[in-house]
C-alpha cells in the first residue's frame, strides 16, 4: 500500500495504529509508579541483566549506548523473547530490544515504559536498518512478512519515505540540567529508541564470478549415462558418485580460492558482513532519531495481544480434537519458554505396570497390552501437565501452534501422532541463534553425551545417576539436538542468503525430536512395542524472504536452494549427535539417518525411477501416480498437490534403509520456491536406526 501526502488515510495514523490493532486503553500516571520498576513477563531481570547493568555503572546513558550498539534489529513484530533471550542472541525486534532496554534500566532502578506509536523513516535509512537492500518494496516487504504494519509515503512520485507501527522507550531520568549524564535527581519523560540505527555492510568474496559452477556441463554428463523419460516425466540410473564428486571438487576450488585470496578468511570475510555503525554520545539527545507521527499508547508491560504464545495440546483421539477435548496442554508467551527445554515422557501408572517394565528393562521390546503409562509434559523438568493413564503403544494425537500478534490468530502445524511410552522433546528457534549460545550448547551436549557413556557403562548402577537418564539424559540429548538442527539451519540459510544476494528473517520456528516405537498389533491391540530408533520431525521452519535488489527469482531460487539443504540437516544432525565416536566416520556402523531427500538419493543409488510431477507434464499425472508402490495416503496427497498446482519429486517405490521403510517426497510451489520436504508417515525427518 502507498500513501500520499494529502490522503485521507493521514488521519487513521492519528491514534498509533495503521493496522487496527486493539490498543490498552489506559492512562498511566504523570510520576513513576512500582510497575515502572518492576519486572513482568517480557522483562526479565536476571542476574546477568544485573550484572550488565552494574558493570555500566547503572548509568541510563550508558545503558542506552550498550543496547543501541550491541543488538541487532530484527523486523518482526509483537514480542517473541523477552529481555533474557535478546540479551543471549543480541538481536531482536522493536519489542524485545524495548524490552532489554527497560529490563536493564530497572535493573538500574530508573522506572521505564514502553510506548506504543507511528512512525516515518526516510527510505534510505529504512532500508540500511532492515537489512541492506536496495529498493523500497523489498524493505516494505520484508517488515510486512514480518507482522510489522507499514505504507509507503510518496512524494514526487516516488517513495520517500516508510511509515510504520513501532515501539519506543521512556525513561524517567534526571534531564534537567545533566541531560541524563548525572541521574542524581530524576524529573523528566525522556524518548529512547535503541532499535533503530544503520548499518555499515561488507561485500565479501564474490565467489559466484570467480569460482564458477558449471552446471550445464554437469548435467550434460549426467545425462549421457541416465535414463531419461520426458514422456512419463522420470529419470533413473542417475550416477550419484559423479555428482559427489563434481561438488566436492567445487568445494576444493572454493576452499582454494578463498586461501589464495585471504588464509586466514573469517565467515565474514567470505560471505561479507553486517556492522552497526557505532554511537556513544554523553548525555540524552531528548528527541527521537525520526519522524514521530503519532504516540498511540503507553504502558508498563506489554499487552496480552502484543505478544507471541505457544500452545500445545496432547489429545486422545481424532473425536476428542474434533471437540477441543484435550487432557494435556500449556499455553504461554514465547518470552517463558525461549531457551527451556520441553518433554513428552509416560511414566507407569501403579507398581504393578512398573514391574512388568522393569522385568523386560534388557529386552527389545515390550508387552504394551500389559503396560498402562501417565503422559506427563515437563517444562525444564517440571511437571507443568499431566493426562490419564492409556495403553503402552496406543496412538494420541499432538497439536502446536503459535500465536502471531500481527495477524491476531493462532497459527498452527502439521498434527503430529505420538505413540503412548515414546519420549519427545520440543525446542523453539525463535529469532535465530547467536554464536555464543551456538558455543554453549556444543559444550552442553558434549556433557550431555558424557553423562549418557557413563549410564550406559554402569546400566545396573543404583546411584542418583540412573534416575536421570529420561529426563536429564535423553531431554537434553534431543533437546540439544534440535537446538544443534535450527543452528545449523540458520547459519545455512544466511550463507544460502547471502550468495542470492537475499535477505532472510527467521520467524518462530518449531520441531520435535525423540525416541521412534514400532507397535505390533493383535486385533487393534498394541501386543509388542520397541524402540529400534529416534525421529527428528520439524514441523515448522517459517522464514520471510525478499531480493535485495529488483529480482524476485532470487528469493525462489534461495528456497529451493535452502529448503534442500534444511531437509538434508533433518538426516546429518540426528546421525552427528548419536555418532560413536570410536568408530570412523565413513564406518557402516555409524548410525544411519533418514531425511526427504536422503531418501531419494538412496532409491536413485538403487536404480528407482525418480518422478518431477509439475504444471507441464499435467497430462501424465494420473498414470505416474498409479505407477507408485508407495503409501495409498502418500498417493493421495501427491495429487492432492498436482491439483492444487504444486510441483512433486517422489521415487518409485519404498526404500528399506537402515531399519527405515518408507519414501521420500517433495512438495514445492513452483511461484515462491517454499514447500515441504516430507517422508512417509507423516514426518519430516527420520533419525538414525
Amino acid at each position: 500500500m502507498q500513501l500520499r501526502e494529502g490522503d485521507r488515510a493521514w488521519e487513521v495514523a492519528q491514534i498509533g495504529s495503521l493496522s487496527g490493532i486493539n490498543l490498552p486503553d489506559t492512562a498511566l500516571p504523570v510520576t513513576p509508579t512500582p510497575a515502572d520498576v518492576a519486572a513482568t513477563k517480557d522483562v526479565q531481570i536476571t542476574q546477568a541483566i544485573r550484572d550488565l547493568a552494574t558493570s555500566l555503572n547503572n548509568q541510563p546513558v550508558k545503558i542506552y549506548n550498550w543496547v543501541r550498539n550491541n543488538i541487532q534489529f530484527v523486523p518482526s513484530y509483537g514480542s517473541i523473547q523477552g529481555s533474557d533471550m535478546t540479551l543471549q542472541t543480541q538481536r531482536g525486534n522493536a519489542f524485545d530490544t524495548a524490552s532489554l532496554l527497560i529490563a536493564l534500566l530497572r535493573a538500574a532502578n530508573v522506572p521505564s515504559r514502553y510506548v506504543y506509536g507511528t512512525i516515518e523513516v526516510p527510505v534510505d535509512k529504512a532500508m540500511n536498518w532492515v537489512g541492506g537492500v536496495t529498493v523500497p518494496q523489498a524493505a516494505q516487504n520484508l517488515m510486512g512478512q514480518g507482522g510489522i504494519p507499514n505504507i509507503g509515503v510518496t512524494r514526487a512520485g516516488q517513495v520517500g519515505a516508510i511509515r510504520l507501527e513501532h515501539v519506543w522507550v521512556e525513561a524517567f531520568v534526571d534531564y534537567v540540567p545533566s541531560r541524563g549524564a548525572v541521574n542524581r535527581n530524576p524529573n523528566t519523560w525522556v524518548p529512547l529508541d535503541a532499535s533503530f540505527k544503520q548499518y555499515q555492510f561488507t561485500q565479501g568474496m564474490d565467489i559466484g564470478t570467480n569460482v564458477p559452477l558449471d552446471t550445464q556441463s554437469i548435467f550434460a554428463q549426467l545425462r549421457q549415462g541416465a535414463l531419461v523419460n520426458e514422456a512419463e516425466g522420470w529419470v533413473s540410473n542417475v550416477n550419484q558418485a559423479f555428482i559427489q564428486q563434481a561438488f566436492t571438487n567445487y568445494q576444493n576450488q572454493v576452499t582454494n580460492y578463498v586461501n589464495s585470496q585471504n588464509p586466514n578468511a573469517t565467515l565474514g570475510d567470505v560471505v561479507g558482513t553486517r556492522t552497526i555503525v557505532q554511537q556513544t554520545p554523553p548525555i540524552f539527545l531528548g528527541t527521537l532519531p525520526y519522524a514521530r507521527i503519532a504516540t498511540g499508547v503507553k504502558f508498563q508491560a506489554i499487552p496480552d495481544n502484543l505478544r507471541w504464545k505457544f500452545r500445545y495440546t496432547l489429545y486422545a483421539s481424532d473425536v476428542e480434537r474434533a471437540l477441543g477435548s484435550s487432557f494435556v496442554s500449556l499455553e504461554r508467551p514465547t518470552a517463558g519458554l525461549s531457551g527451556r527445554k520441553m518433554t513428552l515422557s509416560f511414566t507407569a501408572a501403579t507398581p504393578q505396570d512398573q514391574a512388568v517394565i522393569d522385568s523386560f528393562q534388557l529386552a527389545n521390546s515390550f508387552p504394551g497390552y500389559l503396560i498402562r503409562l501417565v503422559p506427563e509434559l515437563r517444562v525444564d523438568g517440571e511437571v507443568i501437565a499431566s493426562g490419564p493413564a492409556s495403553t503402552m503403544g496406543s496412538e494420541l494425537i499432538q497439536d502446536a501452534a503459535y500465536f502471531n500478534p500481527g495477524l491476531g490468530q493462532w497459527e498452527s502445524g502439521e498434527a503430529n501422532h505420538p505413540v503412548v511410552g515414546e519420549f519427545i522433546a520440543t525446542a523453539l528457534d525463535l529469532q535465530g541463534m547467536s554464536p555464543n549460545q551456538f558455543t554453549s550448547l556444543k559444550a552442553r551436549l558434549e556433557q550431555t553425551k558424557a553423562r549418557l557413556e557413563q549410564f550406559q557403562q554402569n546400566p545396573g548402577d543404583p546411584t542418583p545417576i540412573r534416575t536421570l537418564t529420561k529426563e536429564a539424559i535423553s531431554g537434553d540429548l534431543f533437546y540439544s539436538g534440535l537446538l544443534s538442527y535450527f543452528a545449523a539451519i540458520d547459519t545455512t540459510g544466511q550463507l544460502v542468503a547471502r550468495r542470492a544476494n537475499v535477505e532472510t528473517l527467521r520467524m518462530p520456528s518449531f520441531g520435535n525430536f525423540g525416541t521412534a516405537s514400532q507397535v505390533f498389533f493383535f486385533f487393534g491391540v498394541p501386543r509388542t512395542i520397541g524402540f529400534p530408533g529416534v525421529q527428528m520431525d520439524v514441523d515448522r521452519v517459517i522464514g520471510s524472504e525478499v531480493a535485495k535488489g529488483a529480482s524476485p527469482d532470487a528469493v525462489v531460487a534461495f528456497r529451493r536452494a535452502a529448503g534442500a539443504q534444511y531437509s538434508a540437516l533433518e538426516h546429518s544432525i540426528p546421525e552427528q549427535v548419536f555418532r560413536n565416536p570410536s568408530l570412523p566416520a565413513n564406518d557402516p556402523n555409524q548410525p544411519q539417518g533418514v531425511s526427504a531427500v536422503k531418501a531419494i538419493a538412496v532409491a536413485a543409488s538403487q536404480g528407482q525411477r525418480i518422478y518431477t510431477l509439475n504444471a507441464a507434464n499435467q497430462a501424465i499425472h494420473a498414470s505416474a501416480i498409479s505407477q507408485l508402490s508407495i503409501d495409498a495416503a502418500v498417493k493421495e496427497e501427491i495429487a492432492n498437490a498436482l491439483a492444487s498446482g504444486k510441483e512433486v519429486t517422489v521415487h518409485q517405490a519404498n526404500i528399506s534403509y537402515a531399519g527405515f521403510v518408507g519414501n521420500g517426497y517433495l512438495i514445492i510451489d513452483p511461484e515462491t520456491g517454499a514447500g515441504a520436504y516430507k517422508i512417509s508417515g507423516g514426518a519430516n525427518g527420520d533419525g538414525p536406526k
